[in-house]
């Protein structure tokens, strides 16, 4: 069976300095980890050597540390909003450079029809207003690992620009949005996006990783009153 290759953007500075943890250990298993290393200290757990004594208490306290650091910090919570794209329609920056107005104007209204035809299966996904940040997880599926890791370098600067449209999102910008950049390995002629909508929580809530899928391509037909104005008739 294919298994993808998948890689993660580390935690960058900015990350960091907005208080989000990005790190492999979420708040709850930061404290299930602390509960099982002091469990190993006497009184209680089994017979340890001096050096060893010392080693789980350093790593105790380490833990006890990042604990207490991580109080305050979001993370990833429930997921809002679920969406597949096509390779057509996640345009790398590289290719958003030279992209001819016209074309990037077809892709926004596709990925804008896209959304609108899935919102009844994700009552939870328009903001109704609030200005609540929230998290967006970017997964490129394809051959060779970009040269750089970004939502914005993957090609999902426009489906995030369009996500403010819609409604799921507030702002693009740092306050209201942090964003996940991703990338996992398909064979040649499978690329394409999986945007995911995640609400920010307290604690982490349990998600599947990205997964590959095939996706159909989404086409953009114009509807019935467009179709009267540039045809000058039924």
């Amino acid at each position: 069976m294919y298994s993808p290759k998948i890689r993660e953007a580390p935690t960058s500075p900015s990350a960091a300095g907005r208080g989000v943890v990005t790190a492999a250990f979420s708040k709850d298993e930061l404290r299930r980890l602390y509960s099982s290393l002091t469990r190993l200290l006497p009184p209680g757990g089994r017979a340890l050597s001096a050096e060893e004594v010392v080693d789980v208490h350093a790593l105790a306290d380490k833990t006890r540390s990042l604990i207490a650091a991580s109080a305050n910090a979001v993370e990833r919570g429930k997921l809002l909003f679920s969406w597949r794209l096509p390779k057509d329609l996640v345009p790398t920056q590289n290719k958003l450079r030279g992209i001819k107005p016209w074309r990037l104007k077809k892709i926004k209204a596709a990925l804008h029809d896209a959304i609108i035809a899935q919102l009844h299966a994700y009552p939870d996904a328009p903001t109704h207003g609030s200005l609540k940040p929230r998290w967006v997880r970017t997964t490129r599926f394809s051959t060779q690992e970009p040269d750089e890791l970004s939502c914005d370098a993957n090609g999902f600067k426009v489906a995030i620009d369009v996500m403010v449209t819609c409604g799921l999102l507030a702002e693009d910008n740092k306050k209201h949005l942090h964003r996940e950049p991703r990338w996992e390995k398909c064979r040649p002629g499978e690329t394409h996006g999986l945007v995911e909508l995640f609400a920010i929580g307290d604690e982490q809530v349990a998600a599947a990783e990205p997964a590959f899928a095939r996706v159909e391509q989404i086409v953009h037909t114009p509807g019935p009153m467009t179709k009267v104005i540039v045809g000058g008739g039924a």
